[in-house]
């Protein structure tokens, strides 16, 4: 077989391509290029109607087989809105999605922050999705604005892609479908392990905090069907008596800084210890108010979000750093009779988790108040067998943690080496 021969694209993200490959602008590619619209979102004759519609937040570099909303034909009407074909490529604009791309399979409108590439007839769509996918970092580097900077439908048309025969655009479509494919099935595989993992370490830690570690043990009845039998001599009691006191953090909002005093969110609440480097900043003032009214934790603090989507996340402070908290998080400080890592892993596990999504059910917003938090119900147990189950339950969850870490790791070398396959493909370095 000849050797292949490259010539410079003149394309920084293309680099090399084949002698016989030329590049354009994606517009060159395409009939049309535009963005969608919004319905008045107040408006009830505008919504959940028959014509499908996609806002920004369905573009996750994957195939779109279904619309989260729909309008109707009056809500099509009277808004900017447009319809895209089947088998269309789409590109979210803004925001935390800017740059995520999305192949849709049916025909549907758009909101204004989603450009379709609606394809002359020869040209594929499926090659310019894989385009975009491996354009990603330049696309990116045309965000212009603050928080929700973005990129325009000029930015959009102007993309540098590679341009060769509709033929040889399928081929490599067909080739990177089958490719991904295979690189999504073993990532999807991966992520079941790790939620094996999770559950299995979700059910040691309920067992050993509601069954000790003593197989012999004799078990009573605990009177409570999300608890079970429980070793004779241990004691269900609310969780405030297992603490000095359970309050929460900052109720405003202070100015936030580059740099400044650590402010704790539920983001930050992941387990043992804080990683201040991720953390937010304030002001030393706004942080010496909020310490003196008690919004600081400290070592050894239990800390539990009980605001918003991750409610019921639990953390523990390992150190005595100058930080304090947002109200979204709950401050448990246990009592001297109460080993910290024992009241930590009592309430990760579903004894009280389970009760926690009870308080929580019908409601719009995920949120559990302090005073509920206060009459969850624990175990009270001896010191020095909460001692044993803390010891034992830091080695077994810190084993399980070191699987997940790795089957993480594999997911992320997974995820490059698909980056890495789709760059290959379609700026011609792998011959198809």
């Amino acid at each position: 077989m000849m050797e292949r021969k490259f010539k410079d694209s003149g394309i920084e993200w293309i680099g090399k391509i084949p002698e016989a490959w030329d590049v354009s602008k994606i517009k060159n590619l395409c009939i049309n290029i535009y963005s969608g619209g919004t319905p008045d979102s107040n408006n009830y004759h505008y919504w959940d109607g028959d014509i499908p519609w996609i806002p920004s937040g369905s573009c996750h570099d994957s195939i779109i087989t279904e619309a989260p909303k729909s309008i109707t034909t009056l809500g099509f009407e009277n808004s900017s809105t447009k319809k895209i074909p089947a088998n269309t490529t789409v590109m979210a604009m803004t925001g935390a999605t800017c740059g995520n791309v999305g192949f849709v399979t049916f025909e549907t409108c758009m909101n204004q922050s989603v450009t379709g590439y609606i394809v002359k007839k020869n040209n594929y769509s499926k090659f310019l999705f894989y385009c975009l996918l491996a354009a990603r970092e330049d696309i990116l580097t045309r965000k212009t604005g603050g928080a929700q900077s973005g990129i325009n439908v000029e930015d959009c048309k102007s993309i540098m892609v590679p341009y060769i025969p509709n033929a040889e655009q399928k081929r490599i479509a067909d080739y990177l479908d089958k490719k991904c494919n295979d690189i999504y099935s073993l990532i999807a595989l991966q992520e079941q392990m790790i939620e094996k993992l999770k559950a299995y370490k979700q059910s040691v830690i309920t067992e050993a905090v509601t069954k000790g570690l003593d197989p012999n043990a004799k078990l009573v009845p605990s009177g409570i069907d999300w608890i079970g039998d429980i070793p004779e001599g241990w004691l269900i009691t609310d969780i405030k008596n297992l603490c000095t006191s359970i309050t929460d953090g900052s109720h405003f909002s202070p100015e936030r800084q580059s740099e400044g005093m650590p402010y704790i969110t539920a983001g930050d609440i992941r387990g043992k210890g804080i990683d201040y480097n991720n953390a937010m900043r304030i002001r030393l003032e706004d942080y010496n108010v909020l310490e003196s009214q008690g919004c600081r934790p400290h070592k050894g603090d239990v800390l539990m979000v009980k605001d918003g989507a991750t409610t019921g996340r639990v953390g523990m402070m390992t150190d005595n750093e100058k930080c304090v908290l947002l109200s979204s998080v709950a401050m448990l400080t246990p009592l001297s009779k109460v080993d910290s890592n024992y009241l930590m892993y009592l309430v990760q596990s579903n004894v009280i988790q389970a009760q926690i999504q009870l308080l929580m059910a019908g409601s719009a917003m995920p949120r559990v108040t302090l005073k509920k938090i206060n009459s969850l119900k624990g175990l009270l147990i001896p010191l020095n067998t909460q001692h044993a189950i803390a010891s034992y339950l830091d080695n077994k969850c810190s084993d399980i943690d070191h699987l997940i870490a790795l089957k993480q790791q594999k997911i992320a070398s997974l995820k490059d080496y698909k980056k890495s396959v789709i760059y290959e493909a379609v700026t011609g370095k792998t011959e198809i």
